[in-house]
């Protein structure tokens, strides 16, 4: 779609793909051909960053998106421990948390 896209309609960018499985086979082409492309779903770390200077994304990795997701169910469901990737998320006892809101 790439490849079509740039040779059949002159565009200068594309928004998109979203996935992160689809940024993967896309960014490299899109630098070859040199079109941007923007990613506002792909949340795979390092996977901009290793197809500059032609691909971006707007969206958050999942190691941020992870973390957060997890404070805010401890908080809202006092929760003692999490795990999160098979790694345990950082441990707060109930006193701790009330302690700091």
């Amino acid at each position: 779609m790439v490849r079509k896209l740039t040779a059949d309609h002159k565009i200068l960018a594309i928004v998109g793909p979203h996935p992160s499985s689809e940024a993967e086979a896309t960014f490299p082409l899109g630098n070859r051909l040199k079109i941007v492309q923007i990613c506002v779903a792909s949340s795979k770390p390092g996977l901009s960053a290793a197809n500059r200077p032609y691909a971006f994304r707007n969206t958050l990795t999942e190691d941020k998106i992870g973390d957060a997701v997890v404070k805010k169910f401890k908080q809202r469901y006092n929760i003692q421990d999490a795990y999160l990737g098979g790694k345990r998320a950082s441990r707060r006892n109930t006193s701790e948390r009330r302690a700091n809101e």
